[in-house]
């Protein structure tokens, strides 16, 4: 193998493991930031996650092919590979904690935003639980009939509570995990 031939393999080398740095340390945790902590987005698409690897590797085969006499390649290559090690123990701990967040439901929306005494809610997230297992929907303290019940999507009446104005909606799963709670108004009919 010639020279070039082996300092183009270990470029090619040090960039992919760059990315898989990168692609477990910051685009995994931005991921869960934007799609379970804050429900920003519900999903980010593959395609884009693919796009964003893919750039992340443009940018550093530009950077190393530019800046070769910068940096010591031993130093660069213990440097890395210590990065990939802690990846790999991050990734792990990450699947770990991901696994478990699935226990939680997650409401990303609800129709309407308003009810009166035995209108009927439809909310929309994840980690609801099966049918065959259902949870509870409250509003404040109060339960909601469950008319439908899947993983995803939950449709609940509001019972007569004699209780009006601004109340949380939240969902309990069958593991006793409540979701985020989400603003609902219960209106009194003689306002309508």
């Amino acid at each position: 193998m010639k020279p070039e031939e082996a300092r183009f393999l270990r470029l090619i080398v040090l960039v992919a493991l760059v990315a898989i740095v990168l692609w477990q340390l910051v685009i995994i945790p931005l991921e869960y930031l934007t799609t379970e902590r804050n429900l920003i987005f519900i999903k980010v698409a593959n395609s884009t996650k693919t796009l964003i690897l893919m750039g992340i590797v443009l940018f550093f085969s530009f950077i190393t092919s530019k800046l070769p006499k910068l940096f010591n390649y031993k130093l660069m290559q213990i440097f890395i590979s210590l990065l990939f090690f802690l990846t790999l123990i991050a990734g792990n701990r990450y699947n770990h904690f991901y696994s478990q967040l699935q226990k939680y439901p997650k409401i990303y929306s609800k129709t309407p935003t308003w009810t009166i005494q035995g209108g009927q809610i439809k909310i929309e997230g994840k980690n609801f639980g099966p049918a065959q297992v259902a949870g509870q929907v409250l509003l404040n303290d109060d339960q909601l009939t469950i008319k439908k019940w899947s993983d995803n999507l939950i449709v609940a009446q509001q019972p007569v509570l004699g209780k009006f104005g601004p109340a949380n909606l939240v969902v309990i799963n069958y593991f006793n995990n409540q979701s985020n709670p989400v603003q609902h108004h219960i209106k009194d009919p003689a306002e309508l």
